[in-house]
């Protein structure tokens, strides 16, 4: 009896320690299977994090290559030079994304790239340079524990670099008219209206006859001896004209006409024996205008110019803004968001500006980002943070309102009216490592035209508007609010249709106006500019010489991203 109990607690005993086995068992494989699946989850967490890190990389890489200085600068000499080229990223480019994950020293980007130059298909605007341009990112993820994660990612994209230049490069003034361009000296009207051209050719298809003042003389021709001593401007003998203007075009290196020819008029002292013998001591003189004055019997045609059609800048533009209207059914409906009516307020509720829908593209920063400094006062001017970014071509039907800071070197095209607020300048390349420059070409909208395409003067459209306005917030003290009244614009322009000034202006007779490039136009209307007009005409080729390649620059290239990617694919990880 007592054997048998023995036996049964053996057995028992035996049951219980097998049941606590399996149950240890389970419990180290429902463990084991439990810490697994944590490695798991956080090796695919850890490794997703490196893969994001790779695809931010690409984006960082494509967005460096149009902004950071030095990978831009390496783009722009492949596209020129048309040599395949690896292309170095600065350490600031990675740096922003490495707070993407909890902490910067957990997370790393690598990036390389590649240009490689291909063949361009029948370019139907401009010079083309196309090229493939490889991307490769790897994402690094290092988690807590010391263990690392790689993604590595490879992108191919087209890359379209462009040459349109300016229009007109070589001429500081380039105008074709339907009507010959007169300046009149008038005889008891004080009008110091001045146009003064101080570089490049000038060319004017219909001619020029401008009659001199005696001021302009004595300035610029006396000096140059090509006057006599006693030879005086075209009405002197009244003496208001003394205080006139006129047109200064002694400074260009060439005058050029089509038909009509580039003259001047002014009095020419006859000597002393005509005063004895009473013929008259002056005598009126119309001779060319100065010695350089040549024909050209072939004219300009518009590719001479770098000129081209709407649809031609549009079908190579990589930023097209074209919004629903009246007068265009065709267009993007989500464009529309982009235009807007601009306000200024004046001194104490008068003067108020507005520029009726609009697409601002305002550069002026805001004095409140302005570092304090004692005894200053600070102006939106002083904040560069907002500049424009006009790179390539920018395409956009309808009015633009332009003021500021830009930055890059691009063409904005715009069909419809360009209304100028104030100075447009380029940041300085000692802020972007290179010298901006950008084309505005305005052309005409012949949906927007009431007269028909065959009236050539009375044009709503294809102009350049110089509407100043007060900014009550342009700087705290409030003193800058009459600014602008002389803007400095440093770009180059093409005005189909001319340029105008706002007359709705008080000191609209007050207003000058200087340009850095050029200036160029169909049709021209002396008293329709700003009261005076300087043109610089600066050599863009010599602005830009060396700033874009390594050959030392002449053209205008700009890399533009194709919108669809050639390939996007995963690689094995590079060690």
């Amino acid at each position: 009896m007592k054997s048998s109990r023995r036996h049964t607690r053996g057995f028992t005993l035996l049951i219980v320690f097998g049941v606590l086995l399996i149950a240890f068992f389970i419990a180290f494989f429902v463990h084991a299977l439990s810490r697994a699946e944590v490695r798991l989850t956080a090796g695919y967490v850890d490794h997703q994090i490196a893969f994001h890190l790779a695809e931010a990389g690409v984006d960082q890489a494509l967005y460096a290559l149009k902004s950071d200085l030095v990978s831009n600068r390496a783009l722009l000499a492949a596209v020129e030079g048309e040599v395949p080229t690896e292309i170095d990223f600065s350490g600031k480019v990675t740096d922003e994304l490495q707070r993407l994950v909890e902490a910067p020293a957990l997370g790393d980007v690598v990036l390389w790239a590649r240009y490689e130059p291909e063949v361009a298909d029948n370019p139907t605007i401009g010079d083309f340079r196309i090229g493939r341009l490889t991307v490769r990112s790897q994402g690094i993820y290092t988690n807590p524990q010391g263990q690392h994660a790689r993604r590595q990612l490879k992108v191919v994209t087209k890359v379209t670099g462009i040459n349109l230049g300016i229009v007109a490069p070589d001429h500081g003034l380039f105008v074709r008219d339907p009507l010959p361009i007169t300046f009149q000296v008038s005889d008891w009207k004080l009008d110091e209206r001045d146009l003064s051209v101080w570089g490049g050719h000038v060319y004017l298809e219909n001619g020029l006859r401008a009659e001199l003042t005696e001021n302009l003389m004595r300035k610029e021709f006396r000096p140059m001896r090509q006057v006599g001593f006693f030879d005086l401007g075209y009405d002197t003998f009244h003496f208001s004209t003394l205080f006139n203007g006129g047109i200064n075009l002694t400074h260009s290196r060439l005058l050029e006409y089509q038909y009509n020819s580039i003259t001047r008029k002014y009095f020419k002292f006859q000597g002393l024996r005509s005063i004895l013998v009473g013929d008259g001591a002056y005598r009126a003189i119309e001779e060319p205008y100065v010695p350089q004055v040549r024909p050209r019997p072939q004219g300009y045609d518009n590719r001479d110019i770098n000129l081209y059609r709407p649809e031609e800048y549009e079908e190579v533009a990589n930023i097209v803004v074209k919004p629903v209207t009246r007068w265009n059914r065709e267009g993007d409906l989500d464009d529309n968001k982009y235009f807007q009516d601009v306000f200024f307020r004046g001194p104490l509720d008068t003067r108020n500006t507005v520029y009726r829908q609009v697409l601002p593209l305002y550069g002026w920063g805001d004095w409140r980002r302005v570092p304090a400094r004692f005894g200053e006062n600070p102006t939106r001017r002083h904040d560069i943070s907002r500049p424009i970014h006009l790179d390539g071509v920018t395409f956009v039907k309808g009015d633009v309102f332009l003021e500021g800071w830009y930055e890059g070197l691009g063409t904005l095209v715009v069909q419809g009216n360009v209304y100028l607020g104030g100075d447009v300048v380029g940041l300085p390349p000692q802020m972007t490592g290179y010298q901006s420059l950008v084309s505005l070409v305005v052309l005409e909208d012949p949906a927007r035209e009431p007269y028909g395409p065959n009236e050539k003067f009375n044009k709503l459209t294809g102009r350049v508007i110089y509407k100043p306005h007060h900014d009550m917030d342009f700087d705290p003290r409030r003193m800058s609010y009459t600014r602008d009244l002389s803007p400095n614009l440093d770009i180059a322009m093409y005005a189909q249709n001319g340029m105008d000034v706002d007359r709705t202006s008080l000191l609209d007779q007050f207003i000058n106006m200087d340009v850095e490039f050029n200036y160029s136009a169909e049709l021209f209307d002396f008293q329709r500019l700003p009261h005076d007009l300087k043109i610089y005409g600066s050599d863009p080729k010599d602005v830009l010489r060396g700033t874009a390649g390594s050959r030392g620059s002449q053209v205008f290239y700009n890399p533009q991203f194709s919108s669809e990617l050639i390939s996007w694919e995963e690689e094995t990880p590079e060690a």
